[in-house]
């Protein structure tokens, strides 16, 4: 039996499974009576590279199956037209006549995969991805996140069952960046301030002197693009700080902005412990490191694609790691 049509045999379960009646037809499917010409049908553990940048076949539909797609590889997927199932638990399925988003029962078996992204996980991936020629142990990971090195094992172990690092603990790329941009703190807590644009320069001057190197770290698409990345976002200075009692201050110090879309400084706590910021040359900040700047941004469409676009010159030691 070809893997195409086993592909369609489990496609069809899973239709039927979300209550739409299913057939194959040779390397075809029928949909709800409608029926799907199948140019293209991938199946993988993860998608590669070559299947989130490749456009659709024109002679039917594209299929990509996987055991798992983050949530930045669908909207990849969705804008080539490619349509996709991910046996964690989501079908996307578009052709003439046909569409098809639907939560579906997983069909990765119970007890194998169970989710790495708390706080710490967070913290154990970036570190990780911060270092992604040492082969990660969870003793030394502990000692420097300052956690117990048994959860950190079994944080490894939660990464390695989810595919995102081998079984040796070395780094799986890009799969680790993109799986942790899409869980990485969301930026609903953002705070704007400096209505005036024409006011940055005094914060810059002023609170920027007497704040930069105990707390303010520059992040986001400008900090990305400072690294060299091809990216172009919302011209706006974002900012990491330890915590909320550091935004608060930001706030009493420089007022929070009227009109958020005239923010010319945006502040927001530190989405992990484990950030920490570099002096760069001709700047008056610290700056987060690139892929601290590149997870932020990650999962705006807009700039995600110039992330990965992004191959920095090996000279400047950056890792790519998207």
């Amino acid at each position: 039996m070809s893997t195409i049509t086993d592909g369609l045999m489990e496609l069809c379960d899973v239709l039927s499974a979300a209550g739409v009646p299913a057939d194959t037809l040779d390397d075809a499917l029928a949909v709800g009576g409608v029926r799907v010409e199948v140019a293209d049908l991938r199946e993988r553990r993860h998608p590669t590279l070559k299947d989130l940048t490749e456009d659709v076949s024109s002679r039917g539909l594209s299929l990509l199956v996987a055991d798992r797609i983050t949530a930045n590889e669908r909207i990849s997927l969705v804008e080539r037209g490619w349509s996709w199932y991910d046996r964690r638990g989501h079908l996307r399925l578009v052709a003439p006549g046909v569409f098809v988003d639907a939560d579906v029962p997983s069909r990765i078996p119970a007890g194998t995969v169970t989710s790495p992204w708390s706080n710490v996980g967070v913290e154990v991936a970036l570190e990780i991805l911060s270092d992604p020629a040492t082969r990660a142990s969870p003793r030394a990971l502990g000692r420097r996140l300052d956690r117990d090195p048994t959860f950190v094992g079994k944080l490894l172990s939660r990464l390695r069952g989810a595919g995102l690092i081998t079984h040796n603990n070395a780094v799986g790329i890009p799969e680790l960046f993109w799986d942790l941009a899409s869980h990485w703190p969301r930026s609903d807590d953002w705070v704007p301030l400096v209505s005036s644009p024409a006011d940055i320069d005094g914060l810059l001057d002023g609170l920027g002197q007497k704040m930069r190197i105990a707390e303010w770290i520059k992040t986001g698409d400008r900090a990305l693009a400072d690294w060299g990345a091809p990216v172009a976002g919302y011209n706006i200075d974002m900012f990491y700080v330890p915590d909320a009692a550091a935004v608060s201050r930001a706030v009493r110090s420089c007022g929070q902005a009227v009109n958020p879309d005239q923010a010319a400084v945006w502040v927001r706590p530190k989405p992990a412990r484990n950030i920490d910021g570099v002096e760069v040359e001709g700047s008056p900040w610290l700056q987060a490191r690139p892929v601290v700047c590149a997870l932020e941004v990650a999962n705006d469409s807009r700039m995600a694609e110039g992330v990965r676009a992004w191959n920095p010159d090996p000279e400047t030691g950056i890792s790519r790691v998207w």
